[in-house]
């Protein structure tokens, strides 16, 4: 019985996962986003092979003094009279997202919900979207550089959007260094040990 238990012990260790970088951005001009203050919004593919999207008037990527955390330049969503605002990335080339890590900061004065949500809907307008965390924004610029990684842990063909919901009335929010993690996938090694554990029973009975 301790034999068993001890292999066990050894396949357990033996499955480790990978998750893949398949997104990331810092909103830049060597990327293709736009320099200044654009508003209508922007759609951006990096080199990654990431669709990033604006949606709406009050959308902007450019350079603000203090309103970049990395580079010279953050995207915006917001600062205008309306709310519903939003910024998506649609990843390429994996089957799934497992985590979205970014740092956000007010633009100006703010009082909102920032919602990252995602989909495995065709983005055509009518998709849906499930919130994965919510969080609260609330005060004057300059507060410093807030880090978050939120947990989506979906598979399929995975978008995920920073949604401003709440009334912004004069109020925005910055975004800088997103990056996007693939659902993780078992190693190489994992499914060697487990393929040779299988060997080692059958040779036991």
């Amino acid at each position: 019985m301790k034999f068993y238990h001890t292999l066990a012990a050894l396949a357990v260790s033996t499955i480790t996962s990978q998750a893949a970088l398949i997104a990331s951005t810092g909103f830049e001009v060597s990327e293709g986003f736009p320099n200044g203050a654009v508003t209508g919004g922007f759609n951006v593919t990096t080199a990654d092979g990431a669709v990033w999207t604006a949606g709406g008037a009050g959308n902007y990527a450019g350079a603000w003094a203090g309103q970049a955390l990395a580079g010279t330049q953050s995207a915006v969503i917001g600062n205008v009279n309306t709310d519903a605002q939003f910024i998506t990335v649609d990843p390429s080339g994996a089957d799934g997202v497992s985590t979205i890590s970014f740092s956000w900061e007010r633009f100006t004065t703010t009082t909102t919900a920032l919602l990252v949500q995602h989909t495995t809907d065709v983005l055509d307008g009518g998709e849906v979207w499930a919130t994965a965390e919510t969080i609260v924004v609330a005060g004057a610029p300059g507060g410093g550089w807030e880090a978050e990684t939120v947990s989506i842990n979906q598979a399929g063909d995975v978008k995920v959007r920073f949604f401003l919901d709440g009334g912004v009335d004069s109020g925005g929010v910055s975004f800088d260094s997103v990056t996007v993690q693939s659902v993780p996938e078992p190693s190489a090694a994992a499914l060697l040990g487990l393929g040779g554990l299988a060997l080692i029973l059958r040779r036991r009975k």
